[in-house]
C-alpha cells in the first residue's frame, strides 16, 4: 500500500515539473501594427470621389408601401403558388408538372411560434406581451436598436415574406392555421391596445 501512495506522488511530482514553461534561445516583442489600424489608415487616404456608396441591402429588400393600422382587423390568407416549371426527380422523371397549383402551408414544418410585425416605434408597448418563442420582424426602424430595446433578437421584413403573407398593415400578428392551410392575421394599434 505505502508503495502504491509513493508512486502516486512521485507521479503527481513529476506532472508538476514537466507542466513548467521552457524557454530556449532569445524572445523578443512583436513589431508587427496592428492590421486593424493599418486598414483605418488606408481607408482615410482613399479619395472620396473612389470611394463606393454605402449598400443598400435593405432597400432593395425591404417590402415597401405598407400602412400603419388605425382600426384593429382580424382576417384570413390561403397562399396558392403555381408552378412556372417542371420539377423533376434526379432520374428525370416529372414530379410536379409545369402550372401544379399548390398550397406552401401543406409543406411546412409545424410550428407554434407567433409572428410578430412591428415597426420600431411599438418595440416599448410590446416589449411586455411577448412570448418568448415569438418571433419579431421589423418594417420600418432601425433593427439594431429594436433588439437592445426588445432584448431579443429581431429580423427585417423582407418584401417576399411580406407577400408570402399578404401583410398589408403594420402592426400585425401572424399565426399558421395547419388544419385549414391558411395564415391568420391579427392587425391591431398599439394605441387601442396589444392583444398579444
Amino acid at each position: 500500500m505505502r508503495s502504491i501512495i509513493t508512486l502516486l506522488l512521485l507521479t503527481m511530482m513529476s506532472q508538476h515539473i514537466n507542466a513548467q514553461e521552457i524557454t530556449i534561445g532569445k524572445t523578443w516583442e512583436i513589431q508587427e501594427p496592428d492590421p486593424i489600424k493599418l486598414a483605418k489608415n488606408r481607408a482615410k487616404t482613399i479619395p472620396k470621389e473612389r470611394l463606393k456608396p454605402k449598400s443598400s441591402f435593405r432597400k432593395k429588400l425591404s417590402a415597401k408601401g405598407l400602412f400603419r393600422t388605425i382600426t384593429p382587423k382580424q382576417r384570413t390568407y390561403t397562399p396558392t403558388h403555381v408552378l412556372d416549371r417542371e420539377i423533376m426527380n434526379k432520374d428525370g422523371k416529372v414530379l410536379y408538372a409545369k402550372g401544379f397549383k399548390f398550397n406552401p402551408i401543406q409543406y411546412m414544418r409545424r410550428y407554434k411560434n407567433r409572428i410578430v410585425i412591428i415597426d420600431q416605434q411599438d418595440a416599448l408597448t410590446v416589449k411586455d406581451k411577448l412570448l418568448p418563442s415569438d418571433i419579431v420582424i421589423v418594417y420600418k426602424g432601425d433593427l439594431k436598436n429594436t433588439a437592445e430595446v426588445l432584448d431579443r433578437r429581431v429580423d427585417m421584413l423582407d418584401l417576399l415574406t411580406a407577400e408570402s403573407m399578404d401583410i398589408k398593415r403594420i402592426p400585425v400578428i401572424v399565426t399558421v392555421d395547419y388544419e385549414n392551410y391558411r395564415y391568420e392575421l391579427l392587425e391591431f394599434n398599439p394605441e387601442i391596445g396589444v392583444p398579444l
